[in-house]
């Protein structure tokens, strides 16, 4: 557990050094109706923070007393546009990284994904979406997958 929690603890300051000079521009939580789109090792739900089209990263995690396990995916979206009244679309190309704890065995997971969203926009500045993103995992071995995600944002 004191492994996890240093991991977690190194991952957000990679990413608070590596993106500082990007300002956020979304925050908000999401949760994963269909498998992880974070892999195998990914959780039921998340936070995610967007700066701009890149990069919009997830965070997943599930803390349990026997396994834990932590999930990060990291995306570019290629197009993010308008389609009609308040409903956008983007699609976009990143990865994902997945840690996770049973006792004395651990596991990694890392591959590809490829988001494809739609965005609803209800009210200004809070953006409802939903993401369905194919993924292909690297390790532990080579597996082809998808998610599906629901969540929200709220937009500064």
């Amino acid at each position: 557990m004191k492994r996890l929690i240093f991991i977690m603890i190194v991952m957000l300051a990679i990413v608070n050094i590596g993106f500082s000079k990007k300002s956020l521009t979304g925050l908000g939580i999401y949760g994963n109706l269909v498998s992880s789109g974070s892999g195998n090792l990914g959780g039921g739900a998340g936070l995610t923070l967007k700066f701009g089209n890149f990069p919009v990263l997830g965070v997943e995690w599930f803390l349990a007393q026997k396994y834990s396990r932590i999930a990060a995916s990291c995306d570019y979206w290629v197009v993010n546009e308008h389609l009609t009244g308040a409903l956008d679309y983007y699609l976009g190309i990143g990865g994902f990284v997945g840690i996770g704890t049973s006792g004395e065995n651990s596991a990694i997971d890392l591959g590809g994904r490829i988001p494809i969203g739609l965005q609803i926009w209800p009210v200004k500045n809070f953006e409802i979406f939903t993401e369905f993103a194919p993924l292909v995992s690297f390790l532990p071995s080579l597996e082809l997958s998808f998610s599906l995600r629901l969540g929200f944002r709220i937009h500064f």
